[in-house]
């Protein structure tokens, strides 16, 4: 022990008093682990995260098949196979829901829920930490529409009242008593790591939220996921053996007739048993994001290695000047090992620093990772990575790992140091070694100007489109958008009432200047309407040829005044385009341009074919006459395909979906306030998703915006990496050349002779990496050109100006240790020839 404290002291005096090589190895040491313990603990929460289910090795999905779309069971099926199944102790059903809540004093939110079995709780062995669980004699048409909660929604919609049993909360119009709340730790079965569920209602209630019913005779309505819990003297194997014997039993007597499926019939026989344990965030996402999570470690894993082998590379260069220190301490009478043991120790102190950093640096990290995505229409999504125990012993094992990495070999090769050459100034350079890390930094240069040129071109694309004229502004818009299916199901012009009504109070708004209704605004991509020229009755068939494609937008009369796009020709919609009357359109430039040639169409006529949405029929073909021309905007230009937009009036047109814009001469944010509390007033049941035109168009170019961000922070630390290696790699050879540069300088070169000829091997390093990511660079530019707006034929500026810039910051970590090697004294080089 008491040698392990002198070493432990006498480590700590070599680190500070080489203060700028111990910050250069801790920063790198602590960048390597800090982002691979942060990123670990996201893919922890995502993807790891266990779901707390007592003995949920004894639980199993009951699987429809193997693709996405067909991982549910009808009613018919799932009550086959329950009656006739040998292996389970238990079985239940459940089924997503999506609907709009209200009650409990907050404001009318859509949802997304499970309608579960009355087995449910019982098979998962959850309790209520408040009131009680759902149960069987709840899951009956006649009993009481019941529902219970989540903790997060007790705790945020509820403030954690401990009496909240008993109250009424209303899903989809109808009331629904609370009976009880879910404890804490329980998150559904959904995707309880990405998306917790919110409430639980009967599955006997489940016809009660819209588009969700249950077809309890018709065996290809298959809606239902399934989880068994396996008797106590049955196995997996048991249960997948059995399941298969009902499948193959189900084919043969009910083979399916359903659009899509196999000639046979035979849907059943694909049917799966699957250990709820394997399924990681969700069975339709786990066979894509599984693989990318292992690949993801994988990658980080050898960032993490680079950055001990750059560790290693300094402290290689820092033994090079340590040989003669142990060469005297060996001839004095150390042994080898103790030389050994000491160098070990100074590097595990190294270690530990490190890796304490980087747990500092993983905490700063996951903070800024913990986003929650409310994406409108019952789709939150929460990623809220956390340092936890398994994320720890992760951290000290990339740790511990990284000790044995970086340490090991400059550690042995420092107590192998041979005494006469070292005394004798003789040092033997080991050129197999040194062509291996020269070959890493130029790898490690190629990748790194490769991520952050990436990084310029969604930057710059990014800045484009954030600084173009896209033909509107929306930079002053409030939005209040609603789907109508379900409030107004079946009473369409209650809705439009409702929309004609918040329209016109909005505008009545102090700091409102307008106000508006439309279908969408014109982002991305609202809604393709296929377009052609026509004369003729809808009747008359398309011959076939390509038909241009333009986004509907189905607007009121001040949709201009409030998305600020200038009318060129024409008229735009009054009151003349009343319902009954005459049908009428406004395009833009670019539409026109396309079908007719000219800019100017008015008094011609189209066809179009508008949007046709899942599970509905294709809409019928409308007649129309152009009566106005607006000017060009950038809808759907992300995409990388200018669309252009097709107006029709409010008035004459129905959609499933609504906006109220209003166009504010104060802070949008007030504005949708404001249309908040004009809401509540006219109808507290509607569901509004309030938002501000600034988001929207934000939200148009997420994928950028996060490309570039991880392509940044890649890069940055791979850059980071580089320049530590290239740094290290550079200080070591200037080490191994110190006889020869002496020679050089007592010959009469000059200084700056030798700067330029140390540097110069560092060139070659800088000029291969360059070429290397300048290459790797522009190809995967060029293959994501069509997702960047406006960045084509602009990749090889990019690619110029980022490779020269890093270059030139690569020679300077060049420089340094060549500047190092002018000043050596020749005496002091040649004085053991």
């Amino acid at each position: 022990m008491a040698d392990l404290t002198l070493d432990l002291r006498y480590a700590w005096r070599r680190l500070v008093s080489s203060p700028s090589f111990a910050f250069i190895a801790i920063a790198t040491l602590a960048a390597g682990i800090g982002v691979t313990t942060a990123v670990y603990s996201l893919l922890y929460a995502m993807m790891f995260r266990p779901t707390n289910i007592p003995d949920i090795e004894r639980v199993v999905n009951i699987n429809g098949g193997r693709s996405n779309a067909s991982l549910a069971l009808s009613w018919p099926d799932y009550q086959d196979l329950k009656s006739n199944q040998t292996v389970f102790a238990q079985t239940a059903a459940w089924m997503r829901i999506r609907a709009p809540l209200t009650g409990g004093g907050g404001v009318a939110e859509m949802i997304m829920g499970e309608a579960v079995e009355g087995s449910y709780f019982e098979l998962l062995r959850v309790p209520a930490a408040v009131g009680r669980p759902i149960t069987t004699s709840d899951d009956r048409p006649d009993a009481p529409a019941v529902v219970m909660l989540s903790d997060g929604l007790w705790r945020t919609r509820y403030g954690a009242d401990p009496h909240v049993t008993g109250r009424i909360i209303r899903l989809h119009g109808r009331q629904f008593e609370i009976i009880g709340v879910a404890p804490a730790w329980f998150r559904g079965v959904d995707a309880p790591n990405v998306r917790p569920t919110p409430i639980w209602v009967p599955l006997a209630h489940s016809d009660a939220i819209a588009g969700r019913s249950i077809d309890r005779h018709d065996r290809d309505a298959r809606r239902l996921r399934v989880k068994g819990r396996l008797a106590d003297n049955k196995s997996i194997e048991e249960a997948v053996t059995d399941v298969a014997r009902i499948a193959s039993q189900l084919d043969r007597a009910y083979p399916s007739d359903s659009e899509g499926e196999s000639e046979r019939g035979r849907v059943r026989e694909s049917w799966q048993v699957v250990p709820a344990s394997s399924v990681r965030m969700h069975e339709t996402m786990d066979r894509l994001g599984v693989p990318i999570s292992y690949g993801l470690m994988a990658a980080l894993a050898l960032v993490l290695l680079i950055a001990c082998v750059n560790i290693a590379n300094l402290l290689l260069a820092r033994a090079s000047g340590r040989r003669v220190e142990m060469a005297t301490r060996i001839a004095i009478g150390a042994s080898r090992a103790r030389l050994l043991r000491q160098l070990l120790t100074e590097n595990a102190l190294l270690c530990v620093l490190g890796g304490a950093c980087g747990l500092f640096v993983a905490f700063a990290l996951t903070r800024f990772m913990t986003l929650q995505f409310n994406i409108g229409r019952g789709f939150d999504f929460a990623f809220e990575p956390r340092i936890e125990w398994p994320v720890l012993l992760v951290a000290l094992g990339a740790t511990a790992l990284a000790g044995l990495a970086f340490g090991l070999v400059p550690a042995l090769q420092g107590a192998r140091t041979d005494v006469r050459a070292a005394m004798s100034g003789t040092v033997t350079a080991r050129g197999r070694m040194i062509s291996g890390r020269r070959l890493l930094v130029v790898f490690q240069l190629g990748l790194s100007i490769a991520f952050l040129v990436v990084a310029s071109v969604f930057l710059n694309g990014f800045l484009k489109y954030a600084t173009h004229d896209p033909g509107f502004d929306l930079s002053r818009t409030a939005t209040a958008t609603f789907e109508l299916e379900y409030r107004w199901k079946d009473d369409r012009e209650a809705a439009r009432r409702f929309l004609a009504r918040l329209r016109d109070l909005a505008r009545e708004q102090p700091g409102i200047s307008a106000a508006a209704v439309m279908s969408a605004l014109p982002v991305g991509n609202p809604g393709p309407a296929d377009v052609t020229i026509g004369t003729e009755s809808a009747t008359v068939a398309y011959d076939g040829t390509p038909k241009p494609t333009s986004n509907l937008i189905i607007a009121g009369p001040e949709a201009l005044a409030v998305l600020g796009i200038d009318l060129v020709h024409g008229r735009f919609f009054d009151d003349r385009d009343a319902a009954g009357a005459p049908q009428v359109a406004v395009v833009s430039e670019g539409t026109a341009t396309r079908l007719f040639g000219t800019p100017d169409p008015i008094g011609r006529r189209i066809r179009y074919l508008g949007r046709r949405f899942a599970g509905e029929p294709p809409p019928p073909e409308v007649v129309t006459t152009i009566v106005g021309v607006i000017r060009n905007t950038d809808a759907g230009m992300i995409g990388g395909r200018r669309s252009g937009l097709l107006f029709v009036p409010f008035a004459q047109h129905a959609s499933r979906e609504f906006t109220v814009a209003v166009k504010t001469t104060g802070d949008p944010a007030a504005a949708a306030s404001a249309l908040s509390v004009l809401v509540r007033q006219l109808d507290d049941e509607v569901v509004a998703y309030l938002d501000t035109g600034r988001n929207v168009v934000a939200n148009d170019v997420i994928p950028t915006r996060i490309g570039g961000a991880v392509s940044a922070g890649l890069g940055g630390l791979a850059f980071l990496l580089a320049m530590v290696g290239l740094y290290g790699v550079m200080s070591h050879l200037v080490a191994m050349r110190t006889r020869e540069i002496g020679i050089r300088m007592a010959l009469g070169a000059e200084a700056g002779r030798v700067v330029r000829f140390v540097a110069k091997e560092g060139a070659g390093l800088v000029v291969a990496g360059a070429v290397l990511g300048g290459l790797l660079a522009y190809w995967i530019v060029a293959f994501l050109r069509r997702l960047i707006f406006g960045l084509a034929g602009q990749e090889l500026s990019v690619v110029l100006t980022v490779t020269a810039a890093l270059g030139l910051v690569a020679l300077i970590a060049c420089w340094i240790p060549a500047r190092r090697a002018s000043r050596i004294d020749p005496d002091v080089a040649l004085r053991h020839l």
